[in-house]
């Protein structure tokens, strides 16, 4: 299908005029295509931003009032060796348009910017290192460890989905080592942020956030700050924000810093 097309049912998907078996088409694409649903959900920023401007009902009302004042007794001479003639409503039709234009660029320009959360969120591939393949070569992992060791490399190829099945089989499969485990929380975590699930991720890094084990909860913190930001939970993203930014020694306290001044 053209980008064209593409384009076309996405604005009258949010204008709500697809109707039939166009809109039925949309749903399938989106079922189908993740980045396709994503591209739409996107969308519905610059739209709604583009109907809060109520653009094209202002340009129609200039229109009137243009046509209302092209009337002969509002044409001013200018020179009367020219001949030119200046009709007000042309130059304040011009002006506005030329305002309203200006705007709805900026604004669009905006929403089109990459979101807070986009500009900063990356899946560091370094949380990810499988400490026992690190030891004396020829030592047998247990097969809980080459499960772990599976879903790391997943995750290090950026196959995250694969990653979290995996790590997801892991702590389900031994619960009581996997509890204890906070370096596979936070892969899980960060792989979940990765593929869209916000609040499975937030979840997911609450249970390092509350634990004893610090080694991992400065990345832990980041991401969960990161995910209530993508969440528009931006109150409680600004308190532990502002923590860290408290924190000389956090490894996150300059993108803290910086995000804070963002939101």
């Amino acid at each position: 299908m053209a980008k064209v097309d593409k384009s076309r049912l996405i604005e009258a998907y949010h204008r709500g005029t697809l109707k039939g078996a166009d809109k039925a088409y949309l749903k399938q694409l989106m079922s189908e295509d993740p980045s396709f649903k994503q591209e739409v959900n996107d969308y519905k920023q610059i739209y709604n931003g583009l109907e809060a401007l109520h653009i094209e009902q202002f340009q129609l009302n200039l229109k009137k009032m243009e046509a209302k004042y092209q009337k002969e007794d509002n044409v001013v001479p200018m020179s009367s060796s020219t001949g030119a003639v200046v009709r007000p409503m042309r130059k304040l039709y011009a002006v506005a348009a030329a305002v309203a234009l200006l705007v709805c660029c900026t604004i669009t320009y905006n929403l089109m910017l990459p979101s807070v959360f986009d500009q900063h969120f990356a899946a560091s591939q370094s949380i990810a290192v499988h400490i026992e393949s690190t030891r004396a070569s020829g030592q047998t992992i247990s097969t809980a460890e080459q499960i772990k060791k599976s879903a790391f490399t997943a995750y290090q190829k950026q196959e995250y989905r694969k990653s979290i099945d995996l790590l997801k089989d892991y702590m389900n499969t031994y619960p009581e080592k996997a509890s204890k485990d906070y370096q596979s929380m936070l892969v899980l975590g960060v792989a979940q942020l990765a593929t869209n699930k916000t609040t499975s991720a937030i979840n997911t890094l609450e249970q390092i956030l509350n634990g004893r084990d610090s080694s991992y909860k400065q990345e832990a913190e980041w991401m969960w700050a990161l995910g209530k930001i993508k969440l528009d939970h931006t109150e409680a993203a600004k308190k532990l924000l502002q923590e860290i930014t408290l924190q000389k020694g956090h490894i996150h306290q300059e993108d803290a810093v910086q995000v804070l001044g963002q939101l």
